[in-house]
Formats: structure tokens, sequence, C-alpha cells
């Protein structure tokens, strides 16, 4: 499919007919899989609960039938909240800013029936649009006042939301004393343009978190009611799946969540001589207080994968979208049960575990994640 067909498609696209439809080769696999999200939420008890995650949806390669999927598992399990973890949007190098937009809106059009549930994550390609020949690629921006507007604001309308800078946010799950926490990886000092024409900050390709976000994370979001609350965090890119990948302040912000985890203090500063605007330092003190970290998911690796960094559960998800990734055993095919993966977690806080329930291509996982 060339580009100029992908946007034709996204402008063909119905949304309100997708939004509900469900395909017939879907019905068996979907009990299924609601039967074992009832089984393990059973035997999690009435401290356990459960949330979906789909990510890398990337509208114009996707057979577009998640959403539908979504509302369906959500309310046959009494699910209070799913990440949309990000690249929402095809991800085409050359496109026009009033397509990449448009993109977006649909995205959220698919997902309206369930809006009021999903928390949107800001990804790479969700910004990033060229109107440049190759290698230019990614090479123009959405301001942040068009990001303010056709992705964080929409998710104003609810008021079960806090917002900190940047289009982060939490939201909690009272019945269960879980905390969702959701970051923007790709906030930039500005959106200056250089003598070039470019972007002084490229939005796409800078990845990290700045002192606004790092002070609001740590003395905001993470200060829970009390110990007995858990917290997951959302990204869009689940940190360090590949190697030599730049994260600026990875470090400290896995000093704040062991310290968070543990009940201690914890003190740090960076400075990074590449990137002016990383530069951050924090000083702040759960002694007392904190709570649990299950915890930090997200996607953008197109493929399934977990590690432990610094004693911190990391899970990123295959992708939604009908990208097949060398780097993944699992193959995308329409009009197949493959055409759309996403996970349902289930946290049972007795086992301290998380069960991750593959809807569609991939498998099902179980982590367990650290208590002090």
């Amino acid at each position: 499919m060339t580009d100029a067909e992908r946007v034709q498609m996204i402008k063909d696209t119905d949304t309100e007919y997708l939004s509900t439809y469900i395909p017939d080769y879907w019905q068996m696999h979907l009990e299924e899989k609601i039967a074992r999200i009832h089984t393990l939420q059973v035997q999690a008890g009435i401290s356990g609960t459960s949330f979906g995650l789909v990510t890398d949806f990337h509208c114009g390669d996707n057979c577009m039938h998640s959403a539908a999927l979504m509302e369906r598992v959500l309310t046959e399990c009494g699910i209070p909240y799913f990440y949309n973890a990000g690249d929402f949007v095809s991800g085409m190098g050359i496109i026009d800013p009033a397509d990449l937009i448009r993109e977006i809106v649909v995205t959220r059009r698919l997902f309206s029936r369930i809006a009021d549930k999903q928390l949107m994550v800001l990804g790479n390609h969700d910004m990033a649009y060229s109107t440049y020949q190759p290698p230019l690629y990614y090479a123009e921006f959405l301001t942040k006042e068009e990001l303010e507007e056709y992705i964080f604001a929409p998710q104003r309308a609810f008021l079960n939301r806090v917002f900190g800078p940047s289009g982060a946010f939490f939201a909690d799950d009272v019945d269960h004393k879980l905390r969702h926490i959701t970051l923007n990886t790709h906030d930039t000092p500005s959106d200056e343009i250089g003598p070039d024409g470019f972007a002084v900050y490229n939005k796409f390709r800078l990845t990290g978190f700045r002192q606004d976000q790092i002070t609001w994370f740590a003395e905001v979001a993470l200060q829970v009611p009390d110990k007995d609350w858990t917290v997951v965090l959302c990204t869009h890119e689940s940190i360090g799946a590949d190697k030599g990948y730049v994260f600026y302040n990875q470090e400290l912000m896995l000093g704040i969540i062991d310290a968070f985890r543990r009940h201690t203090a914890y003190r740090a500063e960076t400075c990074y001589k590449d990137v002016a605007g990383y530069d951050a330092a924090i000083s702040v003190d759960f002694s007392g207080k904190g709570g649990d970290f299950a915890a930090w998911v997200g996607g953008h690796w197109h493929r399934d994968d977990s590690r432990i960094w610094d004693g911190v559960l990391t899970i990123a998800s295959v992708n939604d979208s009908m990208h097949n990734s060398a780097l993944s055993p699992f193959v995308h095919k329409p009009e197949t049960i493959t055409e759309q993966a996403f996970d349902i977690f289930t946290i049972n806080k007795k086992e301290h575990k998380l069960y991750a329930t593959r809807i569609g291509c991939g498998e099902d996982r179980e982590f367990t994640y650290d208590v002090f």
C-alpha cells in the first residue's frame, strides 16, 4: 500500500461501524480469553484488579478491530482502564501534517465508546511527519499546542485524572488501590527551529524526561494515599529493550521508583553535555510512605520483551498493527485472530504477580514483582 493509499484509507474509515464490529472468527478466542481473565481475577481476590494495554496501533497499518474487542473484554471483565501506549498513527515518512492529525482523530473516534477508560500515551510517531523527501523522514513535528489540542486536551474532560506537565497524568482505580501513571517520553525543551529550517530538538529521536516531569512524578504522582497502594507506570518506550538506546534520565527515574518501593530517600542529579535541557536533579523522601511498584509497561519495539532494571520490572508488548518485526516470533495475518494483539494484565497483590492475557497474536505471560 502506498502512502497516498494509506491516507485515503484513513479518510474513508467508518469509525462508527468499526468501533462495534467484531468478526465471527474472533468469537471463540474472545470467550476463551475472557474466561481466563475471570479465573485470574477470582484467584487474585478482592485486592486484585485488571487493566488493558494496546500499543503501536499504527492505524494506517491495522485491521482496526481492537477497539471493539477491547470494549467487549473491558465490559465483561469489569476492567476500569486501559493504556493506549502510543504510535496511534500509521508512521508514514512523507505525510502532510493535516493527515497526521486526521489519523490521531480517527484513532480517538475508534475508541470513543470507551474513551473514559482510555489512557492515551504519546508515541514517537504521533507528532512526527515530513514533507521532505528521503533521507529527511520525520524531520518536522506537530507543536506542543497541537499535541495538547488533539491528544491531551480530550482526556481532560474526564474528572478521574490528575494532570501534570507535558501531558503527563495519573488515574486511580480507587476500589483496588491501583494508580495508573502515564508520562511523555518525547517532551523536548522547545519547538525552536534552527537556521537550517529543521527542529533544534528532534521529537522523534530524543527520548527521555525533563525536570518538570521528573519533579511531578516524584512529588505528586508517586504520593499515593497509603502504603497499600500499587503503582503501574506506562510510557511509549519500555526502557532498555535495545542495547545502546539513549533514554535521558533513565537512571534517575529508576532511582526514584526504587526509593518509592523500598520506602527510602533518594537524591541525584544529571548533566548532559550533548543535549541541553535534560539536566535534572531530584531529592525525595518516601520514608514512612511510598507503596508497591508493579511494572513499567509500554511498547515501541514491536515485540514482547521484559527486563529487570535496578530491581524494577519493565514490560514491552508486541504491536497491534500488521507490521511483522524480524525480531518477533509472532506473525500478523489479516482475517485471523493474529491480526490484532493487545494484553489484559491482572495484578495479584497476594502473590505479587502480573498475569498478561494476550488477545490475538502472541502468548500469555506471567511476571513477578518485588515488594518490601
